[in-house]
């Protein structure tokens, strides 16, 4: 069930990055992904009990906060995918020559 509405969920994002390109989108998608992955990991833990379970639900709790702490670093705003880059018209080469300079 997790598993269906974060796929549902980082769908209407990347919808959204798609209609509306924008850093914050860009951030968007990758935050739903995070979440989904968080969730369907945690809805796996469900069937083990104790420490196990503890221990799983730590793990998936600190992938996740580790995940969102990259996208809210500043170096995560200056490089992007190659298939982004590609999508909005970049190629790899370009991407090269602004990735020292600061440039977007």
């Amino acid at each position: 069930m997790k598993e269906a509405k974060g796929a549902e969920n980082v769908a209407k994002a990347e919808l959204e990055e798609a209609y509306k390109p924008s850093d914050r989108h860009a951030r968007n998608v990758e935050e739903e992904k995070a979440t989904a992955r968080y969730n369907v990991a945690k809805e796996k833990c469900d069937s083990l009990t104790g420490d196990a379970k503890a221990a799983c639900v730590n793990q998936a709790k600190a992938d996740r906060d580790s995940a969102k702490a990259m996208l809210r670093s500043p170096s995560a705003n200056c490089v992007a995918s190659a298939p982004d880059l590609r999508q909005r018209g970049y190629s790899a080469a370009t991407a090269i020559g602004h990735a020292g300079t600061g440039q977007h």
